[in-house]
C-alpha cells in the first residue's frame, strides 16, 4: 500500500515531535541501543562481515528517536565483499534487519573491505571513522591522522554540490524530489560552513530567499576550491542547459542580484525540464570546479577537464566511497545500470589517482557479474594509488 505524501509528512512531524520530548527521550534511546546490539548480533553473524559499526548523528548527537536514521558501517572480509554470491547473502541480511530494527531506513551504509582498512585510516577525517562506535558504544579508532586543509575543504565542496541538486529539485519538482527541501538546503549550508566563514544564517521559511542561499554557497565554496584557477570556457550570456543521463545542470550568467535570482527560481519551475533528472542550478563560475558525473552528456556544453592536481582534490571524496556504492548496488532491480555508472567512475579514479591512460568515454559492458568483478579489481587497485596519493600529501606538509 502506498501511503499518501500528506499523511507520511504528518506521520513524520509527529514522530519527530514525540522523539524531541525531553521525558520520552531516554525511553527511545533505550529502546534504539536494545534494537542495535540485536541488529549488530545478528549482522555479525552472516558469513563474510566481520564488523558492525554504528556511525552518523546517533554518536555526533542530534539523533531523535522515533525520527533519525540509523546509519552503519560493515567491516566485510575480503572474501565476502568480492564475491558477488556471497554480497547477495549479506544484502538479504540487511533486508531482514531493516524489517525487524525500524530505524534502519536508509539504504546507504558504509561497506569496505578488511584490506581497505588501511585507506579509511588515512583519509579517516573524510570518512568520520573517529564516530564509528561498536555495540558497546566503543570508539573503532584510536588515532585520528589530521587531513589536510585542502582535501577537506574539496570534500566539502563535493558535498555541498550533491546536496543543493536536493534542494532545487525539491523546489522544482515538489512532486518528484530526492529528499525533501529541508534537508537538502540544511545539508547544503553544513558543507557550506565546514569549508570556512562566510556562511549566511539558515532560515527555510521562505523558499526562494533559501535558495538563493544555496546559490551563494556554492559561488563562495567554487572561489575557494579554484582559488584563482580558471579552468574552461567563459561564462554563459544566458541560462544554459547541460544534461547527462541522470541529471540536468542549469548555469546562471554572472552577477544577477538576489532578486533576479528569485525571479530566475521562479521562471525554471514553471519549465517543463525532464523530472527523472536531478536538477542543480550552479553560477557559470562554479562550473569549472562541479565534480561532473563520470555518465556520458545527452545535450549541452561537453566540461572541459579540470587541471589533475585540482581534479585529484575535488574528486577524492566520490573516490573513497565508490567501493561502497559497488556493492550496494548488487541491492537494486537496476543493479546492472548502477553497476555501470559505479565503474565509469572508478575508470575515472584509477586514471585519476593511479595515472593510468584513459580508458575513453564508452559505456562499460557485460551482464552485473562481469561489471561487478571489473569493478572489483578497479577497487583493488585505486586502494594502493589512493594510499601513495596521501602519502605524497603527507609529505608535502
Amino acid at each position: 500500500m502506498i501511503v499518501p505524501a500528506p499523511l507520511r509528512a504528518v506521520t513524520k512531524r509527529s514522530l519527530q515531535s514525540l522523539g524531541s520530548q525531553q521525558w520520552f527521550r531516554p525511553f527511545g534511546m533505550a529502546l534504539v541501543r536494545s534494537l542495535n546490539r540485536r541488529t549488530f548480533q545478528r549482522l555479525k553473524s552472516t558469513p563474510g562481515i566481520r564488523d558492525v559499526y554504528v556511525r552518523g548523528s546517533f554518536v555526533r548527537g542530534g539523533f531523535t528517536p522515533l525520527s533519525s536514521d540509523i546509519d552503519l558501517a560493515l567491516i566485510l572480509t575480503d572474501g565476502g565483499g568480492r564475491s558477488f554470491d556471497m554480497l547477495s547473502h549479506i544484502h538479504k541480511a540487511m533486508r531482514d534487519a531493516r524489517r525487524w530494527n525500524p530505524n534502519l531506513r536508509d539504504w546507504w551504509c558504509h561497506m569496505i573491505l578488511t584490506s581497505e582498512l588501511p585507506v579509511v585510516e588515512s583519509f579517516s577525517e573524510l570518512y568520520e571513522s573517529r564516530n564509528w562506535h561498536d555495540e558497546n558504544g566503543r570508539a573503532s579508532a584510536t588515532h585520528i591522522p589530521r587531513t589536510d586543509e585542502r582535501l577537506r575543504a574539496a570534500a566539502a565542496w563535493s558535498q555541498l554540490c550533491l546536496w543543493s541538486g536536493s534542494a532545487f529539485h525539491a523546489f522544482l519538482y515538489p512532486n518528484n524530489r530526492i529528499h525533501s527541501f529541508e534537508a537538502g538546503v540544511k545539508k547544503t549550508f553544513r558543507f557550506a560552513e565546514q569549508m570556512g566563514p562566510g556562511t549566511p544564517s539558515l532560515s527555510c521559511s521562505n523558499r526562494r530567499v533559501a535558495l538563493v542561499g544555496v546559490y551563494r554557497a556554492i559561488e563562495r565554496g567554487a572561489s575557494r576550491i579554484l582559488d584563482g584557477i580558471k579552468p574552461g570556457e567563459g561564462g554563459s550570456e544566458g541560462t544554459e542547459f547541460i544534461r547527462t543521463e541522470r541529471a540536468t545542470f542549469v548555469l546562471l550568467e554572472n552577477g544577477l542580484s538576489d532578486p533576479e535570482l528569485e525571479k530566475r527560481f521562479s521562471e525554471l519551475a514553471l519549465q517543463q525540464n525532464p523530472e527523472e533528472a536531478v536538477t542543480y542550478v550552479l553560477p557559470s563560475d562554479a562550473f569549472p570546479a562541479w565534480p561532473f558525473p563520470a555518465e556520458q552528456v545527452l545535450s549541452g556544453r561537453l566540461p572541459r577537464p579540470m587541471p589533475a592536481p585540482l581534479a585529484r582534490e575535488v574528486y577524492l571524496f566520490e573516490a573513497l566511497f565508490l567501493p561502497s556504492a559497488l556493492r550496494l548496488a548488487l541491492a537494486f532491480p537496476d543493479a546492472r545500470e548502477r553497476l555501470c555508472r559505479v565503474v565509469s567512475s572508478l575508470r575515472r579514479a584509477h586514471h585519476l589517482y593511479a595515472g593510468a591512460e584513459p580508458v575513453g568515454t564508452a559505456p562499460p559492458d557485460g551482464d552485473a557479474a562481469a561489471l561487478f568483478d571489473e569493478g572489483s579489481s578497479l577497487c583493488e587497485a585505486l586502494q594502493e594509488a589512493l594510499l601513495s596519493f596521501a602519502s605524497a600529501r603527507s609529505d608535502r606538509k
